[in-house]
């Protein structure tokens, strides 16, 4: 942890690059999402291909992750941040030169390296850049441009799609990266500070010392046990079974008090409301964990609304407690993705905030890589009201962990605190 005092303008330098970056880096891949299953066989992809397709740069993630993290520790944020946009635009062409399946699942992968270095780098940047007074807050702000650029590039990339045509669509898409490419290259400074003579920095940051020390790091685990639980009960299982669950309950129409809606537009709606609560309540939950020693507390609250909200799917009954436990998923979805990263930061020493930032995004693309998976195998033989209760179940686990680890840790910092 830096002992400086950073000002809010030299973190707004950091951060509105940074921020500004990720939201123009994610439209080429939002916009997959949004168009390639109804253009696939008209590119000549089958829809079992699609699938692979769409999963391949959360499967390349679970080891370039780490990977990236050890290599922040060892040559900087910057450079590898802006390598992160400039593949991140090549990614995106790849889409537009050519529909062939080899073709498109290298620039699947090539995405998931991209993506891993852009997120990674953003939270050890923010790290190198905060308190533990105001990092709560930063990594809130920064989750607001993760959710717009969530609910802003799907309707945008449909929306070209349909004008013009997927070709044209991710043509414009790999400019907006690009242009991410061109501001951060422009605009963000190194935060990563030398205090060690460089023989030193070498020897304690060789890849085997650092896998060694975040193992060795209780706190951490836990931490990315947390997250893992987060992108899959909280957000994995929710977001690829919400179409499913609407489509079983409703049929095809959905009644709030007189108004009908299909179920495509109600799931629709449902997620762009998810991503818009979640970026409102983040700033707000991120502040209120900056006060002394309640970044646990902001956790524990996180997980019991999610809990809540996942069986609240179990028995709702009518469109209303739908629209209910959805918003407290997505109350939970927002202090959880701002909070852990900032408790992250605030554990993890200076050499390793790299490993430590890469060890957090890992946890969570195994929880969000796995929970399609382990949905739709548990749905041959339950029910998908049983399916949310066993994710409600995993959620309260956290709250187990939140209890041991939490309580110790906030301890320990209050006996530090009064013998200083």
């Amino acid at each position: 942890m830096t002992d400086m005092v950073i000002s809010r303008r030299q973190q707004w330098r950091v951060l509105l690059p940074v921020g500004l970056a990720i939201v123009l880096s994610l439209s080429g891949d939002l916009t997959l999402y949004t168009v390639l299953p109804a253009y696939a066989p008209a590119l000549g992809l089958g829809l079992s291909t699609v699938g692979v397709l769409l999963s391949a740069n959360r499967l390349v993630r679970l080891v370039s992750n780490s990977a990236v993290g050890l290599l922040l520790d060892r040559w900087g944020r910057r450079r590898l941040f802006v390598l992160g946009m400039g593949l991140g635009t090549l990614s995106t062409i790849g889409y537009v030169v050519s529909q062939q399946f080899w073709f498109f699942l290298t620039s699947r992968l090539l995405w998931g390296v991209s993506w891993s270095l852009i997120n990674v780098g953003a939270y050890a940047m923010l790290v190198d850049t905060t308190h533990e007074t105001d990092r709560g807050w930063s990594f809130g702000v920064l989750q607001v441009f993760i959710f717009v650029g969530m609910a802003v590039n799907p309707l945008l990339g449909g929306v070209l799609t349909d004008w013009l045509n997927f070709q044209s669509a991710l043509a414009i898409c790999a400019a907006l990266t690009g242009l991410g490419f061109v501001i951060a290259w422009l605009a963000l400074p190194e935060t990563m500070v030398q205090r060690c003579p460089p023989h030193a920095v070498h020897h304690r940051r060789r890849p085997a010392d650092a896998i060694r020390w975040l193992i060795s790091q209780r706190h951490l685990l836990a931490i990315d046990y947390l997250a893992l639980l987060t992108d899959f009960a909280g957000d994995g299982i929710v977001l690829s079974t919400l179409s499913l669950y609407l489509k079983r309950q409703y049929s095809d129409t959905i009644s709030l008090d007189g108004l009908a809606l299909r179920v495509a537009s109600m799931g629709g709606a449902l997620l762009a409301l998810r991503a818009l609560i979640s970026a409102g309540i983040s700033p707000f939950a991120g502040r209120l964990s900056d006060q002394k020693h309640s970044r646990w507390t902001a956790i524990g609250w996180g997980l019991v609304i999610g809990v809540a909200g996942m069986t609240g799917l179990v028995w709702a009954s009518n469109s209303w407690k739908l629209l209910l436990s959805v918003v407290l998923i997505s109350l939970s979805g927002g202090v959880l993705r701002t909070v852990l990263p900032a408790l992250m930061g605030d554990m993890a020493d200076e050499a390793h905030r790299g490993a430590a930032s890469g060890g957090l995004a890992t946890a969570g693309d195994i929880g969000s890589a796995a929970a399609p998976l382990i949905a739709y195998t548990l749905l041959a033989v339950m029910s998908l009201q049983s399916v949310y209760l066993l994710s409600a179940i995993s959620m309260a686990s956290g709250l187990v962990v939140v209890w041991l680890v939490g309580k110790h840790n906030i301890g320990t910092r209050l006996n530090r605190a009064y013998t200083e």
